[in-house]
């Protein structure tokens, strides 16, 4: 470890002393906080001789009777760096004041590698995967997408409506946060029967980020790709002029020269100039294209961390991020005109306190504020036409627009007594106003058996949407757990966990998750180790089974299916009640 102390060296000029013989030199010792230093030898060296003082309780010295000439002024004093100062004499006397400086502290620590050998520690699962900075930086990964990359690891036949759990720095997280360079370390099915998360480590992804540091680090990546090196696609006339270029980087480092504040900063901007391919069939004959499907994705985050002392520390974050696409789901039977534009804007910030109350109890408290804004606009305001194995015109209708304004709050407190390790806490993963206006299918979609009855106006099927589009809720998630890991004995440990989720809308008040593993070395080699866990593990819905039942409860938002209607909209609206 290397911590590094500098102070000024001041060496200023004050009133002269009376001088009593010969020229003089005379000062004044005093430490980094204008202290005076008593007792401390003093020596002045020249090529003809050597003269030594001591300093007074007052920190001062003085040399008299010294012949002009060039001297150079030494001391030492223990903690302090050596003073070898040169002093040039002439037939006046000198006076000095001399401020000590801090010596460098170095200490030369040696880790040895890290032996891999199993342990009857209950995180201590061989299987589990950990893609560490250094690691990260050598993958394959397209496009920097490291979660996606490493999501290959997690169990595919997993149920679970609302996905992954994503954890960031111990919290359950909406997103990372930060940007692919400020990822410290991934890990996979770590502890998989811990109470702590409700899902299971096979549906769970820890994300480690950067912390601050005493120097300034930088990452900067740039991607391109271009459509020359594509292979051709066998149903454009033209290879698609495609181009992604990103711009991704990261910077941390203390602020300014402080030892407790630091700063994590991290941004990418994703410019894709992407193509998609129609062929289809129309009335007069073959349709074949290609349709610009721009996207442009930005990034940004700043977290500044404060130290307070030696047991509170706590950071504030803010995340940005803007996405816009458009022509969304052209390409195939699906023409340019029947595509859709859309964005998604998301506003963050976030609390972190981590407290150190006593020696053996830990805590940890986060908390989350945020907002999107999330608009679906088509891109021609008609009816949608699909004609079967043929083309899909007209109008996107798919017009909607989703604001949400949430919370999350997590609070964690870890206890050792004696052997055991007592973990728990509560959170709130999502309190959160979803609005959703929903104005899909307000001009209708317009099925047709073949590109006959299209050109005769003979659909044999129509959806059609009336009512109120807009619906506003709150969803409300909590959770809370205790989990005891105790060390029975050197070979065996055992953790013992409940864990309660609860989520509004449902009624559903019995998710109690008892939970259960251990570890069990047999032998006094203990080079093996069985495992063993079990465990209930309950699933949030997420929010669009909740859309779904309050919109469309048969009064609210009404979606019509008539068969064999009339090919306008018009007529088609004067047959509804």
């Amino acid at each position: 470890m290397l911590m590094r102390l500098s102070l000024a060296v001041g060496l200023l000029l004050s009133p002269a002393w009376p001088q009593t013989g010969g020229s003089s030199v005379t000062g004044l010792l005093i430490d980094p906080a204008n202290r005076p230093v008593p007792s401390v030898e003093m020596r002045l060296v020249s090529d003809v001789g050597a003269w030594s003082v001591e300093t007074r309780p007052d920190g001062g010295f003085r040399f008299t009777d010294l012949p002009p000439g060039n001297y150079r002024l030494r001391t030492s004093v223990s903690g302090f760096e050596p003073v070898d100062r040169p002093v040039r004499l002439g037939n006046r006397p000198m006076t000095l004041r001399l401020r000590l400086v801090l010596a460098t502290l170095k200490q030369e620590i040696t880790v040895p590698e890290q032996e891999n050998r199993v342990t009857t520690e209950i995180g201590g699962n061989r299987d589990a995967v950990s893609v560490e900075r250094g690691l990260l930086d050598n993958l394959p990964v397209i496009d920097l997408d490291y979660l996606t990359a490493l999501s290959r690891f997690l169990d595919p036949g997993t149920p679970g409506a609302a996905g992954t759990s994503l954890i960031v720095d111990g919290m359950e997280s909406r997103n990372v946060g930060v940007t692919p360079s400020a990822i410290q370390e991934i890990r996979i099915n770590q502890n998989p029967y811990t109470a702590e998360y409700p899902r299971w480590s096979r549906r769970r992804i820890e994300v480690i980020t950067k912390t601050g540091a005493d120097r300034h680090h930088g990452t900067l990546n740039f991607l391109f790709r271009d459509h020359r090196l594509n292979a051709r696609d066998a149903f454009a006339l033209e290879r698609p002029p495609e181009q992604r270029r990103i711009f991704e980087g990261s910077l941390f480092g203390p602020v300014g020269a402080s030892k407790t504040t630091s700063y994590l900063l991290s941004g990418m901007r994703e410019s894709e100039d992407l193509v998609s391919v129609v062929y289809a069939q129309g009335l007069n004959g073959t349709i074949v294209q290609n349709a610009p499907v721009p996207q442009r994705n930005t990034v940004a985050s700043l977290r500044i961390s404060h130290q307070l002392n030696d047991r509170n520390a706590m950071f504030w974050q803010v995340n940005y991020q803007d996405r816009w696409q458009n022509n969304l789901g052209v390409g195939s039977t699906v023409l340019p005109e029947a595509g859709a534009q859309s964005r998604f804007r998301e506003d963050e910030f976030i609390f972190n306190h981590r407290a150190v109350i006593t020696t053996k109890l830990l805590s940890q408290f986060r908390i989350l504020l945020g907002r999107y804004w999330s608009p679906t606009n088509s891109n021609l305001g008609q009816p949608r036409i699909v004609v079967s194995d043929a083309f899909t015109g007209g109008g996107a209708q798919a017009d909607a627009l989703r604001t949400e304004v949430h919370t999350s709050i997590t609070w964690l407190l870890t206890q050792t007594v004696d052997r055991h390790t007592l973990k728990y806490g509560f959170n709130v993963p999502d309190w959160s106003r979803r609005g959703f206006h929903d104005r899909s299918n307000v001009d209708g979609t317009f099925y047709f058996a073949s590109l006959a009855d299209y050109a005769n106006g003979r659909p044999f099927s129509a959806v059609v949407q009336r009512g109120e589009g807009r619906t506003v809720f709150v969803e409300k998630n909590l959770g809370a757990f205790l989990q005891d890991e105790w060390q029975v004995r050197p070979g065996l440990s055992v953790a013992a966990g409940l864990r309660f989720d609860w989520q509004n809308y449902f009624g559903d008040t019995n998710n109690w998750s008892p939970r259960l593993a251990l570890a069990y070395a047999p032998g006094r080699s203990r080079s093996t180790v069985i495992r063993a866990g079990a465990g209930f593990f309950y699933d949030r819905s997420g929010p669009a089974p909740i859309w779904d039942i309050l919109r469309f409860n048969g009064v609210r938002l009404r979606r019509y299916v008539v068969s064999n209607p009339p090919a306008s909209a018009a007529a088609l609206d004067a047959l509804l009640p």
